[in-house]
Formats: structure tokens, C-alpha cells, sequence
């Protein structure tokens, strides 16, 4: 198949738009999960897993 330059364009938009669309899905969804973990480790809830944290006992 021989395909002119304007179609041949149109795919290559069409690819790099769907890419695009995919990196910024996983980019935000990392920034999320970053996010929420920050806020659960030094959040309000931290204070809440610190006392736990003091109370278990390790084996050795």
C-alpha cells in the first residue's frame, strides 16, 4: 500500500495523540498515589500509626 503524505500525517497524529492521552493518564495516577501516600505518612492519620508503631514488639 502506498500512502499519500496528508493520510500518512493524519496517522501519525492519531498515534501521538493516543500516547499522549496514555502518559498523562500514568503520569496523574502516579502523582496520585505519591500524593496520598505523603499525606498518609505525615498526614493526621500519621499520628494514629505511630502509637501502633511503638506498641509492636520485634523478635529477634
Amino acid at each position: 500500500m502506498i500512502y499519500n503524505v496528508k493520510t500518512l500525517i493524519i496517522i501519525y497524529i492519531y498515534i501521538m495523540e493516543t500516547a499522549t492521552i496514555i502518559v498523562i493518564f500514568v503520569s496523574s495516577l502516579l502523582l496520585g498515589i505519591t500524593t496520598y501516600s505523603i499525606y498518609t505518612a505525615f498526614g493526621p492519620t500519621s499520628k494514629t500509626y505511630g502509637i501502633h508503631l511503638k506498641n509492636m514488639k520485634i523478635k529477634k
